[in-house]
């Protein structure tokens, strides 16, 4: 009888926030990720790959990373190593998949790979070794979702210390985190719709509206949540658009 009574509790809930949706202003849910702006769009962090599994108890206990020259090109600016630990290869180890382990960045310099002894090859092909203070530990860690690393990601530190998932270390612009921050919450039901810089959003069953301006779209929501950061995008490739027209 609880069971039957808990459903229907669920489907009152259900009909009245389609009545009354619960609509949320991002710059007022998240002042201090708008007031973080610069620290957001500082790339300032490598995320690289752990191409083998023998690799990762190597760099973490001789406390380095390297990475081919011809994949990075240069290391300016980048002050702080994070390492990318794919399902592929550590798909039994749930708690270290996506990105565990981070540090500071002490010394970078171009070596040729037969130069790294730590683990061996004759390559005469041209890295950027980087030497880390001490590996530290994100907890949680980052989470597997949507977009992760081929080979590399430049990132923020504060996208590094606050992202859910890998998805969020793609946003470029302060914009594009606050609308990935807006959907996470639609998909996880925290709420119902927002706005946002001339942007707004709303979930009606299972579709998501966003109107832009004069423009309305509509997405699948199943395809949000799959693709959320894909979805950011087109949202703010639109409202581009429609802002260039207005000019």
């Amino acid at each position: 009888m609880s069971f039957i009574k808990e459903v229907l509790s669920k489907i009152r809930e259900w009909l009245y926030r389609l009545r009354h949706p619960v609509i949320f202003k991002l710059e007022e849910e998240y002042p201090e990720v708008i007031a973080a702006a610069s620290e957001i769009e500082k790339r300032n962090v490598l995320v690289g790959t752990v191409r083998r599994r023998e690799q990762l108890p190597v760099n973490l206990s001789k406390n380095f990373y390297h990475i081919p020259m011809n994949q990075l090109i240069t290391s300016e600016g980048i002050e702080y190593v994070a390492l990318y630990q794919s399902k592929h290869l550590f798909n039994l180890e749930t708690d270290t998949n996506g990105i565990t382990y981070y540090g500071i960045i002490t010394e970078a310099k171009q070596v040729k790979r037969s130069e790294i002894l730590e683990i061996h090859s004759s390559s005469s092909e041209m890295y950027m070794r980087f030497e880390v203070e001490r590996w530290k530990r994100l907890s949680p860690q980052i989470i597997i979702r949507e977009k992760s690393p081929k080979v590399f990601l430049r990132t923020s530190s504060y996208l590094l210390h606050n992202a859910k998932y890998t998805s969020e270390l793609y946003c470029k612009t302060v914009e594009e985190y606050i609308l990935h921050l807006g959907l996470n919450d639609v998909i996880s039901d925290i709420y119902d719709g927002f706005e946002y810089n001339g942007i707004k959003l709303l979930k009606r069953g299972s579709r998501i509206k966003v109107c832009v301006g004069q423009k309305n779209f509509t997405y699948s929501f199943k395809n949000v949540r799959r693709f959320t950061m894909e979805h950011v995008i087109k949202i703010t490739e639109n409202r581009k658009k429609l802002l260039t027209n207005q000019k």
